[in-house]
């Protein structure tokens, strides 16, 4: 798996630009007009932000819809899930939703930065998406024993 820093090169010169799928950037576009330009802007500083202040390397992103959502792993070997969200309200309402809910069967927040919007959870394997289950009954079931 190639790190999001490899892709970004170095300090010595190399400036490559890790590329967000155009249905991300347009679906943020849409939803954040007056922030997502910068964000977008700013995203290679904000990942290299993450590295360096927590000594983990970011990987390739899980499909992404309205927050970018990516696989990291500390130095140690532990694995963590890092979502940055354009919004940082957004982050504080999560964070507050998974603090009330906290127990056996919720991820754990591992540490954040609200002020840039990032957000280090656990992370849960195995697992899959409620939306790829067979039916919405069963998401349901799944949802309600949380």
């Amino acid at each position: 798996m190639m790190s999001l820093s490899e892709k970004f090169g170095n300090d010595k010169g190399d400036k490559r630009m890790y590329t967000l799928p155009q249905t991300f950037c347009d679906t943020i576009t849409h939803l954040y007009p007056h922030k997502s330009q910068k964000w977008l802007a700013d995203f290679p500083q904000l990942i290299r932000y993450c590295e360096q202040r927590w000594g983990i390397t970011i990987h390739s992103h899980f499909p992404l819809s309205y927050h970018f959502v990516a696989p990291a792993r500390k130095a140690d070997g532990s694995e963590l899930v890092v979502k940055l969200f354009v919004e940082p309200s957004e982050l504080l309402h999560e964070q507050e939703a998974l603090t009330a809910i906290a127990g056996e069967n919720t991820v754990k927040i591992v540490a954040s930065d609200a002020e840039k919007g990032i957000l280090l959870l656990e992370k849960l394997s195995p697992g899959c998406p409620l939306s790829s289950l067979s039916t919405k009954e069963e998401a349901a079931l799944i949802a309600a024993r949380l």
